[in-house]
């Protein structure tokens, strides 16, 4: 069910997700992606264990469909500086390999 991130693909099909209390507190349009998934529900389990794993964190989660994969972020961060400067405070702390994702 896990497809790891390997390097950001370029896609140039975006899919607006629905509006979620993420996306309308957003002050940018970078993110950290954090995982994708072929299943919607293993993209909510995982995006439930990184959640666990920050516990109150001034970061937002959001669950983004596109092209066919459910991809788990954080975000958004006004620019991609910020989002790797927060990538690399969160790699050890949540065990994965968060990288910049655009909107």
């Amino acid at each position: 069910d896990v497809v790891a991130p390997t390097a950001p693909s370029v896609e140039k099909k975006v899919v607006t997700p629905p509006v979620t209390q993420a996306a309308a507190t957003a002050t940018g349009n970078t993110y950290l992606q954090l995982g994708a998934f072929k299943t919607k529900s293993s993209a909510q389990q995982f995006m439930q264990k990184m959640h666990s794993k920050l516990g109150k964190s001034s970061e937002q989660f959001s669950l983004q469909e596109q092209n066919g994969l459910f991809r788990v972020r954080l975000g958004a961060y006004a620019n991609a500086d910020l989002a790797r400067a927060s990538a690399e405070k969160l790699q050890m702390r949540l065990g994965v390999k968060p990288f910049v994702s655009l909107k």
